[in-house]
């Protein structure tokens, strides 16, 4: 046929699979942004390990030093082992990889899922996985390898370790004091620059850029002033822990004896928090203004009013609420006023009755019932005169001014787009006329049979035999607004992808837990020699463990919040600032009950410690 286009099976399903690719970019981009920040997390971790292993291994690094090996040979040797090491880590993580994507087909096959697993290992993806593996191994074991090779070789002759190479100096100390200025200044010129309510011009993207660059700023003066907060926050936290017995006192001196240590640790639980944190918080602030934004749209179910710009009936208002299929009907009026020499609309909606207030906050003051001589203020409106609860304006109607007291403002528009909302007996004075304007109402029943029986009963009492001229009109708000899951799937997903941050960093509590076990044996053997108990021994270590936790939380929360406030004020100036609460408790209780459980292993091992131990020679 002339014009006809052939094309294979294999060119549709192409074309497809690229459209599909292309529908869920936004969600892959999101996945990256966070699957970056664990891997950032996950190079903190190993900087921690390599420097607890390096110190681990300083009388054997020292008798190098002392038979002719130079720094430089040595940094250069510890580099390579490094990246050994990382390179044996991202196989080992390919094959993982491939064997979960050869695996969850045919799990999800089980529940009804048709996926196709891939049809052999891709060798250059996998290839690069590897080689930038090791790449960070090397950047990871850079800092510890070089402290590592300066090491004295008198060094050879002493039989303790020190946590030298993870003691505060000068130079870190003014470094974190930097990075602190920097993000207090960048945070205060975002503060300054925040949008106003009604600025359209505001740029989002660049002020949640400027945020961002703050807050990277501020993580990395947490990690290099770490030590020098541990001990501070460790002596208000661990007050109850002192109370419980041996073992509390023993684990608060064991984290605090190694302050250069517990920060490594916790500075990465710190991150992970932090962004779990001020994720949750953003999106219970966004999600508040969300409810907000559907209430302005659908502040009732049903929204009637004179079509050619009219009054309505009042008789249309009592046959209305006559109807049983039909609740909370309301009529009310709407004035056209000048403020400032501007046109603004006002009425005297009474704003609890707006779907019982669900959804309606105040920027400033309360929203209760008003009283004689009182508004409320919409935000662009209270903006532009300068206003917030407790101050005086002016309203003007045909020559008439009203001077009112503000009760309360709103952070965005008003409900149907009213500007002020005042008593009745004000918009009188105003000049309205005593005829409704607008009428609202809401269904009975629940459900879509409740709405079908109430749009039913609204169309027969506006198609009477004596309402059937068709002046008015009637609104569904199920048209105009309607359910959205996507902020829902959105927060779900983040939540999800910042686990993986949160689950590194546990795994950098086991692992440092781990080797602090192998390197206190002697102390544990003593500790043991000296009467304690098996079952303390692993009491304190697990509790050793979940100070890690509760130290990253609390440091976590107390940088993530300010940034959750300065991330919703940059992207929505009209959003609530609304803190969780109990989603960030259940997540610090969480969080501290799995940094304990990884300390269960070391924990047993070191509760099985003989307490010949502490007179064993050598380490």
């Amino acid at each position: 046929m002339p014009g006809a286009v052939v094309r294979s099976g294999d060119e549709v399903r192409g074309e497809e699979s690229r459209a599909a690719v292309a529908d869920a970019s936004d969600t892959l981009e999101l996945a990256g942004v966070f699957l970056a920040v664990a891997v950032g997390a996950a190079v903190l971790v190993a900087t921690s390990t390599f420097r607890i292993v390096f110190a681990r291994r300083v009388r054997q690094l020292a008798l190098l030093r002392a038979v002719g090996a130079t720094s430089r040979r040595l940094a250069a040797a510890l580099v390579a082992e490094g990246a050994v090491v990382g390179l044996l880590a991202g196989a080992a993580g390919v094959l993982a990889a491939w064997g979960c994507a050869r695996l969850v087909p045919p799990v999800a096959g089980r529940f009804g899922h048709d996926l196709s697993a891939p049809a052999a290992l891709p060798l250059p993806q996998a290839a690069l996985t590897v080689l930038g593996t090791g790449l960070l191994a090397v950047l990871a074991v850079l800092a510890p390898s070089v402290a590592a090779s300066r090491v004295s070789p008198l060094q050879a002759l002493r039989t303790a370790t020190s946590e030298g190479s993870t003691v505060n100096g000068a130079g870190r100390t003014v470094l974190g004091v930097l990075c602190a200025a920097g993000a207090v200044l960048l945070a205060r010129r975002q503060y300054a620059s925040l949008p106003e309510p009604g600025d359209t011009a505001h740029d989002r993207f660049a002020a949640l850029t400027l945020v961002v660059v703050s807050g990277g700023l501020a993580f990395l003066a947490l990690i290099a002033l770490g030590p020098l907060l541990v001990r501070p926050v460790l002596s208000a936290l661990a007050v109850p822990l002192r109370r419980t017995g041996a073992a509390g006192r023993l684990a608060v001196a064991g984290v605090g004896g190694a302050p250069g240590r517990a920060a490594s640790v916790s500075v990465v639980v710190a991150l992970g928090v932090c962004l779990v944190g001020s994720t949750l918080t953003c999106l219970a602030s966004l999600d508040a203004y969300e409810r907000y934004r559907r209430t302005l749209e659908a502040p009732a179910d049903f929204h009637l009013y004179a079509g050619e710009g009219g009054t309505l009936d009042r008789t249309l208002v009592a046959d209305l609420a006559a109807r049983p299929e039909l609740a909370d009907v309301t009529a009310f009026r709407t004035a056209e006023v000048a403020d400032d020499g501007r046109s603004a609309t006002v009425t005297d909606l009474d704003l609890t009755t707006v779907r019982s207030g669900t959804g309606l906050t105040a920027r400033t003051g309360a929203l209760g019932r008003l009283g004689p001589a009182e508004v409320v203020v919409d935000a662009e409106h209270a903006h532009r005169l300068g206003v917030e609860a407790g101050d005086r304006v002016t309203l003007t109607s045909a020559g008439r001014p009203v001077r009112l007291t503000v009760a309360a403002t709103l952070p965005g528009a008003g409900p149907h787009g009213a500007n002020f909302f005042v008593t009745p007996a004000d918009l009188t004075r105003l000049g309205a006329g005593p005829a409704p304007t607008l009428i609202t109402a809401d269904a009975a029943g629940d459900g879509a049979e409740g709405r079908a029986r109430a749009h039913r009963a609204v169309t027969e009492t506006l198609t009477g035999p004596e309402r059937g001229d068709g002046r008015v009109v009637a609104e569904d708000a199920a048209t105009r607004a309607g359910p959205d899951d996507d902020l829902r799937t959105m927060a779900t997903t983040v939540v999800l992808l910042l686990c993986l941050t949160v689950l590194v960093a546990v795994a950098g509590v086991a692992t440092t837990a781990s080797l602090t076990v192998v390197e206190r044996r002697r102390e544990f053997g003593l500790l043991r020699a000296l009467g304690l108990g098996g079952a303390a021994v692993h009491r304190m270590v697990t509790l050793e463990c979940a100070l890690h936790g509760v130290l990253g939380g609390v440091l976590g929360l107390a940088l993530g919040l300010p940034y959750a406030w300065l991330a919703v004020r940059a992207a929505e100036v009209s959003a609530p600032f609304t803190v969780p609460a109990g989603q960030l408790a259940t997540v610090l209780a969480a969080l501290v009950l799995v940094t304990a459980a990884a300390g269960t292993i070391p924990a047993l091992r070191a509760s099985r410690t003989p307490p010949t131990v502490a007179v064993a020679r050598g380490d």
